[in-house]
């Protein structure tokens, strides 16, 4: 991994308040009273996952003023796509709600007919506490947000966005946030981690996808090992993986810098004080093989007039020797 760095600031630690969770807790924060209210913020989170898909609403999104959950097989609402407004088309879906005990049916299809309804099934017992929690700034149920934003965004949304696409003869969505979630998830497995919080922050729907717990502990346990995150339990697993990244980086940062002021304290110490020159060692080397021998003796023998000066002639170089040839008959 080339800059672990990068992970404080692409990391968060968070699932991303997204205009998703945002638009969920303006529309919840509004009075729209208790009667039916988990079936209300079921229908709101549809209607937010809607919009943001794309989608926008041809008619104001509200509930009538008494409730009562008779009202739940006729209530409807209908969506277009702003590229629909601007040609002036009139192409559009309808969503339908069903309640069957503690189950919420929403059904989907295109206003002029000719195209397959498609259906969602939520469960209120699970997903509108999680709701709740979320509108009163909760962390505990995110997971659960997230699955309800997952389901009607892959079975729901999408197939409806493409066949109005279809209708409307606009271009289909990008090729890649067609395909489902767990296919998504698959390819995500085989990026690394810096390459996988860059990718959250290509897109919205990225981000949501990027933010899957479980995908950071596959990425953790495959970066640092399970041994690393402690015998306490981990919540975050984008977290954990963001702090050991960050104390990765600084230690390898420390040790860049020790190796360098290491190097310039030895390249100091060998330098002269005033030109700067290296100071190099004299290399010894071994005797050439195939030389021809010289006289042996070394540099006295070789040249006789090489000696220590005299005591009795200090600061003088001393007189050559006198040479004589050992075959030389007097």
């Amino acid at each position: 991994m080339e800059n672990d760095g990068d992970y404080v600031n692409l990391v968060r630690i968070k699932f991303p308040e997204t205009c998703f969770l945002r638009r969920v807790r303006r529309m919840a924060s509004e009075e729209f009273g208790e009667d039916g209210r988990n079936h209300k913020l079921m229908a709101i989170a549809v209607h937010c996952v809607f919009l943001e898909s794309g989608f926008v609403e041809c008619d104001e999104f509200h509930f009538p003023d008494e409730w009562s959950p008779s009202m739940a097989f006729t209530m409807s609402f209908r969506y277009t796509l702003p590229e629909i407004f601007t040609l002036n088309l009139r192409e559009s879906i309808v969503l339908k709600y069903q309640i069957l005990g503690h189950f919420v049916n929403v059904f989907g299809s295109l206003t002029s007919g000719g195209s397959v309804t498609y259906r969602v099934c939520l469960d209120e017992h699970k997903f509108a506490p999680a709701i709740d929690s979320v509108c009163a700034k909760g962390d505990e149920f995110e997971s659960e947000v997230y699955e309800l934003w997952k389901i009607v965004k892959d079975e729901f949304a999408f197939p409806l966005l493409i066949n109005l696409c279809a209708k409307a003869g606009l271009p289909s969505p990008l090729c890649f946030m067609r395909l489902p979630s767990e296919l998504q998830m698959k390819i995500f497995e085989f990026l690394p981690g810096a390459d996988l919080a860059k990718v959250g922050c290509a897109c919205k729907d990225l981000r949501y996808l990027s933010c899957n717990n479980d995908l950071w502990k596959r990425k953790y346990s495959e970066e640092f090992g399970m041994e690393m995150a402690g015998s306490h339990a981990v919540m975050h697993w984008k977290r954990a993986f963001a702090i050991a990244a960050y104390w990765r980086s600084k230690r390898r940062e420390e040790a860049v810098e020790a190796e360098e002021a290491e190097d310039s304290a030895a390249v100091k110490w060998r330098r002269l004080p005033h030109h700067g020159w290296h100071m190099y060692s004299p290399i010894r080397r071994d005797p050439n093989p195939l030389e021809v021998p010289r006289i042996i003796g070394g540099d006295y023998g070789h040249v006789p007039g090489l000696s220590f000066p005299s005591f009795r002639r200090p600061g003088r170089f001393p007189l050559l020797r006198r040479t004589f040839s050992p075959h030389f008959q007097w």
